[in-house]
């Protein structure tokens, strides 16, 4: 009977109408219910948002009944690019990691992304194991457990093992970046902050 359905990697659907915050809890509670089987991992999870409407509040909310179910929820402070919450799920062994993005869809909608213990997008037979879980128990939520968290340095080194970075650093590029408002913001602008290039965002703001 639960609107949410789950496609690549997630549920997509628009704000306030069929994603709303008692839908991402439901979510949240079926997604720590496929979390909790999964074995040689941390009880953690890493919980990331963009800049869309509202995607913080929804993050939070995800968070609280992450830490409710007696997972550790590192959620992030501020929006940032998915790739790095899955960077960072494999990066610290945790059980999963939870992104509230709708990726290219228009702006209206919001999504519910599920990332796996290996790094990667929820596999279908992961998203249907949380289907599965929809509504099999009460949600649970507490505002113990969640732990703000900012950007670390660990995967801005490691976007600069896959390229030749000396050279690149040499280079005295000029880069004209356009973040179109979305969780990328500035950050072409820090990792190249001390090199010979320069770089100029345009919109660059968040605004959603």
């Amino acid at each position: 009977s639960t609107p949410i359905k789950f496609g690549t990697d997630g549920w997509r659907s628009i704000i306030a109408d069929t994603f709303t915050f008692e839908n991402v809890r439901i979510a949240a509670q079926a997604s720590a219910l496929c979390f909790a089987s999964v074995s040689n991992t941390e009880r953690a999870v890493y919980i990331g948002f963009d800049g869309r409407f509202l995607s913080p509040r929804f993050a939070r909310a995800a968070a609280e009944v992450l830490a409710g179910n007696g997972f550790r929820s590192r959620l992030m402070d501020r929006a940032y690019p998915t790739p790095y919450i899955s960077f960072e799920v494999l990066r610290r062994g945790f059980a999963g990691g939870i992104v509230i993005t709708a990726s290219h869809n228009p702006a209206d909608f919001n999504g519910f992304k599920v990332k796996a213990h290996f790094g990667g997008s929820a596999t279908p037979g992961i998203t249907a194991e949380i289907e599965k879980h929809l509504g099999d128990s009460p949600v649970l939520s507490s505002e113990k457990g969640v732990e703000m968290v900012a950007p670390g340095d660990h995967y801005f080194d490691h976007l600069r093992s896959l390229v030749d970075w000396e050279r690149i650093s040499k280079s005295r590029l000029k880069v004209v970046v356009d973040s179109m408002h979305g969780s990328g913001g500035r950050m072409l602008e820090t990792l190249l902050r001390d090199t010979s290039c320069v770089v100029e965002t345009r919109r660059g703001n968040l605004d959603p």
